[in-house]
């Protein structure tokens, strides 16, 4: 994948990997801004019925939303940024994607040091 080097730098940069041939694996990180921490972003989400599970251990805070279709969306928040990782891996339950989820989250942040 390539990161978007055009995009507001407000709204972030993502970058789109193909997983598996078929599989998905997106990241964005962008600055925090003032108005987004975890309670409000899981606020947004709980309106559209979408329950957030912490992730502990990953950031300075982080939390799973289940999107559906076994999709799964971290959301990691370490000092100033704010960072979403996307994953879809077809045939692969939820709870087994979790762990990729995570294990790419925190070698994402530790590389945003």
């Amino acid at each position: 994948g390539k990161a978007k080097v055009h995009a507001n730098p407000l709204a972030g940069s993502d970058c789109t990997f193909v997983v598996g041939g078929y599989g998905s694996l997106n990241i964005l990180v962008k600055p925090l801004q003032s108005y987004e921490n975890p309670a409000a972003i899981k606020a947004q989400f709980a309106k559209m019925k979408m329950n957030s599970t912490d992730a502990p251990g990953i950031g300075d805070a982080a939390f799973f939303i289940s999107p559906g279709f076994n999709m799964v969306q971290l959301h990691a928040f370490q000092g100033g940024r704010y960072a979403l990782i996307t994953l879809l891996v077809p045939g692969t339950q939820e709870p087994a994607v979790r762990p990729m989820a995570a294990k790419l989250m925190k070698t994402a942040l530790e590389r945003l040091k």
